[in-house]
């Protein structure tokens, strides 16, 4: 494989992080009525706890970015 679709292959990889967040954040909605039947929550609840979810997801996102800064982008990727 040459450079330039070598190239092509690391964006292709690179890309898919961010897809593989709103497919995270997709998936978790569409589990929304099967979750809040399993629990027997309110509306408020299910909210509550999807809030966290994010919250949570945001954090680590957060930590990665540092750590990516502080070991080198390609180490903690």
């Amino acid at each position: 494989m040459n450079n330039r679709q070598n190239k092509w292959v690391q964006h292709g990889i690179l890309l898919t992080a961010p897809l593989l967040t709103v497919i995270d954040v997709f998936i978790v909605n569409v589990a929304i009525p099967a979750i809040k039947a399993r629990i027997h929550a309110s509306d408020g609840e299910v909210e509550l706890v999807i809030a966290a979810y994010l919250l949570g997801y945001a954090s680590f996102q957060i930590t990665g970015a540092r750590a990516g800064d502080y070991f080198g982008r390609r180490r903690a990727f």
